[in-house]
């Protein structure tokens, strides 16, 4: 069974996610910030970790790059209420990872998901 990590400060959008993708199969945790995010990552392995990006940009940038520097086998997805791959795609990671507009339909997540556990 795949470990997928969700990192979103809102809780009710949070569980919802973790409940849809529950029901597909995967086992999820969740963590409300970056921090106790980058804290769990220390000592648990997960196969995908889920990145809303906001509300502090950077912040989400900073853990995906922790994640493919101690994790590399880990795929990262972000997800924002707002499409930032448009304005930093050039800059950031973002391009590099799948970005999804929330709210979004879980079954695109679950192929992304099933896509890549092809590749890794």
């Amino acid at each position: 069974m795949k470990r997928i990590l969700v990192v979103d400060a809102d809780g009710n959008f949070r569980r919802s996610l973790r409940i849809e993708l529950e029901e597909n199969g995967y086992q999820v945790d969740e963590d409300s910030s970056y921090l106790k995010a980058e804290k769990r990552l220390s000592d648990q392995f997960f196969d995908y970790v889920i990145i809303d990006i906001e509300p502090i940009l950077q912040e989400g940038i900073d853990l995906a790059e922790f994640i493919s520097l101690s994790h590399p086998e880990t795929g990262v997805i972000f997800m924002s209420s707002h499409n930032y791959s448009e304005f930093y795609s050039d800059v950031f990671l973002i391009d590099k990872h799948p970005f999804f507009v929330k709210p979004f339909n879980v079954s695109e997540l679950i192929d992304i998901l099933e896509s890549l556990h092809k590749i890794f």
